[in-house]
């Protein structure tokens, strides 16, 4: 059976804190040993230099490889994520270009309908004046026949 890249991304994540967590002890039991080492030479001055210097080179590898893990741990969990990421930004392009267009044909239709309702306008003006000026000849040979 051919492995995911999930499942093999799940194990390396499940991996990493293991792995850091046997460095620790490494570093953890090789301070005690280097520690012995000094109480057994007698001098608790020398004891004291030596455990705090350890102590700090030890704190100081193990957050320079919790750092290094966390950048390999960060990588391969991202690979796999950058076609999508890429799909999404290109999509993303495509629906603000189509918005754009929609907008803009919007804008046009929303002009021609001012123009034609100005034209509507323009027009029901003119019919008016000639039902005014209709109405006013009807009723002016209306009173020519009634005085004839």
């Amino acid at each position: 059976m051919k492995r995911t890249g999930r499942s093999s991304l799940g194990a390396k994540l499940a991996l990493a804190p293991v792995l850091v967590a046997g460095i620790v002890v490494a570093l953890a039991a090789v301070q005690l040993w280097v520690l012995a080492g000094v109480r057994a030479a007698g001098d608790p001055a020398a004891v004291a230099s030596d455990g705090a210097r350890l102590t700090v080179i030890a704190a100081v590898a193990a957050a320079a490889l919790g750092v290094v893990v966390l950048l390999v741990v960060r990588a391969t969990a991202l690979r796999p994520l950058q076609p999508i990421i890429a799909s999404l930004f290109a999509a993303s392009r495509q629906v603000m270009s189509a918005a754009d267009q929609v907008a803009v044909a919007s804008q046009e239709m929303a002009n021609g309908a001012s123009e034609q309702a100005a034209g509507l306008e323009e027009a029901s003006s003119s019919l008016e004046e000639m039902a005014a000026t209709t109405q006013g000849d009807l009723e002016r040979r209306q009173e020519k026949r009634e005085d004839a």
